[in-house]
């Protein structure tokens, strides 16, 4: 009984370091949603947690998916902490990420 008693301990501990290395691995970012991104939302702005490392590419990925099929056939360029970016960049922890739709005009 001791020894399963060890074992155990010996496992929870493994675990829990497992889960604060994944928990300092994420990282927060803001999204701000404007036009058809807002609308495919109903928000003005998410907070989403990624793991560290993660890029633009990625997150419009995971926004795409998350729309459930409203942003599919719109293009988006990207702007991160209010400048527009060039392709696929890597984010960091606190960036603020917008997704902006073509101008509508009228």
């Amino acid at each position: 009984r001791i020894y399963k008693t060890h074992n155990e301990g010996k496992y929870y501990f493994i675990f829990s370091l497992l889960s604060v290395a994944l928990w300092f691995n994420q990282m927060k970012i803001k999204i701000k949603c404007f036009s058809q991104v807002k609308y495919a939302f109903g928000k003005d702005e998410l907070e989403m947690e990624l793991e560290a490392g993660a890029s633009t590419f990625e997150l419009e990925k995971m926004i795409r998916k998350k729309a459930k099929g409203k942003l599919d056939d719109i293009s988006l360029r990207v702007a991160v902490n209010q400048k527009y970016i060039p392709n696929d960049t890597e984010l960091m922890d606190g960036d603020e990420v917008v997704f902006i739709p073509p101008v509508q005009g009228g």
